[in-house]
């Protein structure tokens, strides 16, 4: 997993890197704008392109059919009949290129949300890190060390009956940190991010053993058989502002995504 994870950011980094300079709301509008143009440039390779033009001119010749003979019962409805049965047929060439097109698109969506759903810590501003752990973990031994940039401003919250503690850090000073906690004789770290800069960010790293390992692609997972089995920084979400609306990300991606690609399928002679 570990393996895929860095195939995975050594192709994204320097594309983000690039990015990082026009600013998160910039950075996403073009790389919405590119993923619809890469779909589109899929879509026509994997897709039956005559079939689909030929699928459309059926619905369109039975949509002006519909109009023309609209006081004609049986003609009306036999034209609505070809219309939903050419439509199955439609949805038959698209199939097979939208089941394509999810890997990239699942592989570009979890690089941008480790970007865009949260964002580093600011100098000065509290955040809440848990973590969980082995069964045979006394809670009580658990340690936590941070640097100097970093304080713990609450005792650890333990529940014994989840194998969970809770800390209360204070980012100190901006800068790319690192925290260690220590159970049973072993040591893991986790990245803590502070600054402005658009940072990839894993709000959890978990065993490998966990399917989650490919969604927080940002650190190396932890071994199966740690006695830490998962840590969790509660990173603030990123908030996008565009003329004064707050909008999710995902909304925004999706949006000029499909309107940039439908826009541009006539410059790429793609027919959907």
């Amino acid at each position: 997993m570990d393996t895929i994870k860095q195939i995975f950011n050594s192709v994204s980094n320097p594309v983000f890197a690039a990015l990082g300079a026009l600013g998160p709301v910039w950075g996403l509008i073009v790389l919405s704008v590119f993923t619809g143009i890469l779909m589109l440039i899929i879509f026509k390779w994997a897709s039956n392109q005559s079939g689909i033009k030929t699928i459309k001119n059926r619905i369109k010749a039975h949509l002006l059919e519909l109009r023309l003979y609209k006081d004609d019962a049986n003609l009306s409805f036999s034209a609505l009949g070809s219309i939903f049965l050419n439509n199955l047929k439609y949805l038959a060439f698209a199939l097979k290129p939208m089941i394509i097109l999810m890997i990239p698109m699942i592989f570009i969506i979890i690089q941008i949300a480790a970007r865009y759903e949260y964002r580093p810590l600011q100098a000065n501003e509290s955040v809440i890190v848990s973590a969980w752990f082995d069964k045979n973990v006394d809670l009580r031994k658990v340690q936590l060390q941070t640097p100097k940039a970093i304080k713990i401003e609450t005792p650890p919250l333990r529940l014994p009956s989840q194998q969970r503690i809770f800390w209360r850090l204070r980012a100190l000073k901006a800068g790319d940190w690192e925290i260690q906690i220590q159970a049973s004789g072993e040591t893991v770290s986790k990245d803590l991010f502070v600054g402005k800069r658009i940072s990839s960010l894993a709000s959890h790293r978990v065993q490998k053993s966990s399917l989650l390992t490919l969604v927080y692609t940002a650190e190396a997972s932890l071994p199966s058989d740690a006695a830490i089995k998962e840590i969790a920084v509660d990173y603030p979400n990123r908030d996008l502002v565009i003329l004064g609306l707050h909008i999710h990300w995902l909304v925004l991606f999706f949006a000029l995504s499909i309107v940039g690609g439908y826009a541009l399928k006539g410059a790429f002679g793609v027919e959907i």
